[in-house]
């Protein structure tokens, strides 16, 4: 401010719209001074135990509801092994010398039948799962939310006044809806897939150990072409919010400094560097789609392969 009021009088528009960006970033940098400070003073935030995760069921009724919701999960991951089980039964079945006409209709009837069981199984299993288990995740984010209002209100003066207690409260509300979401159908659909794996690897080995070794050999491709799908997916925000910074840093000063700005004319100067900004941001992003895109192609490749592998193999 001071560098702006000892500027001559006949200073043209430019040099003082010079001046205000200086003004403006030497602003920023202050401000980000102080936060990279407080940050690095910040400790690091503790993982949350299995036991504290599920600490807030607090009534019988709720921990009922989550042993039916695994249960559930159970039976539903077993369903997949079952029909590849069935599925081989069949078409052994159906491959084989059938004598009469009547006898083909037959087998394909019981397969018709059988797989008609097994969907209303699932279809009953899955329903109840994702049912029971959203019921108990709302019972134990309301608990959750309530013993941490409670805390908030258990604390002395002192707290509220180095602590935005206005942000902190509201805050309850979005770590609620987060807790939520992963304690819900998320989580039993976790177990489901679990069960469906394991059941899955056990019914291979059974039927036959060469194919089973054949696919395990597959497997650390289509695990790697998973985990950088997953990296990708994950790391998509993260690359957005890193673009988008330096704009996030040109509003957050042009609005602590929007007086000076607007004394020396410099908006239409601010509002120039925040669309380069936002275009090189945007340039950025769209940048890296095409991993997002080699991502999918080679997790849909790996599982190509494995099933080339399984039929080639197992015919020969």
């Amino acid at each position: 401010t001071g560098a702006v009021k000892d500027a001559p009088a006949g200073d043209s528009l430019t040099k003082n719209v010079d001046t205000a960006q200086d003004v403006v970033v030497q602003e920023g940098a202050v401000d980000d001074t102080k936060g990279s400070s407080s940050k690095a003073e910040t400790p690091p935030i503790k993982q949350a135990t299995v036991g504290q995760l599920f600490s807030f069921a607090e009534t019988r009724r709720t921990r009922f509801l989550i042993a039916l919701a695994f249960m559930a999960a159970f039976v539903s991951g077993l369903v997949f092994p079952s029909m590849a089980y069935l599925f081989a039964r069949v078409f052994g079945d159906l491959s084989g010398d059938v004598a009469t006409l009547d006898d083909f209709m037959e087998s394909v009837r019981n397969m018709a039948f059988t797989f008609m069981v097994l969907g209303g199984v699932l279809f009953v299993s899955m329903s109840a799962q994702a049912t029971f288990m959203e019921t108990a995740a709302v019972h134990m984010t309301h608990s959750m939310q309530r013993q941490w209002f409670q805390a908030l209100l258990r604390q002395d003066m002192a707290y509220h006044d180095i602590r935005d207690s206005t942000g902190e409260a509201t805050l309850i509300t979005t770590y609620g809806n987060k807790y939520r979401k992963g304690v819900g159908k998320k989580l039993v659909a976790g177990v489901q897939y679990l069960i469906t794996f394991l059941g899955g690897m056990a019914y291979s080995f059974y039927a036959s150990w060469k194919n089973a070794l054949m696919v395990l050999a597959v497997t650390p491709f289509m695990v790697l072409t998973a985990l950088f799908l997953v990296q990708m997916n994950t790391s998509q925000s993260a690359r957005a919010n890193a673009s988008y910074a330096k704009a996030g840093s040109i509003v957050a000063t042009a609005v602590r400094s929007i007086r000076t700005l607007s004394a020396l004319n410099a908006i239409p100067r601010v509002i120039h560097d925040f669309a380069d900004a936002t275009l090189a941001a945007q340039e950025g992003a769209v940048g890296q789609v095409w991993l997002v895109g080699l991502a999918t192609g080679s997790q849909m490749a790996s599982l190509l392969v494995s099933f080339l592998v399984v039929t080639v193999f197992g015919t020969w």
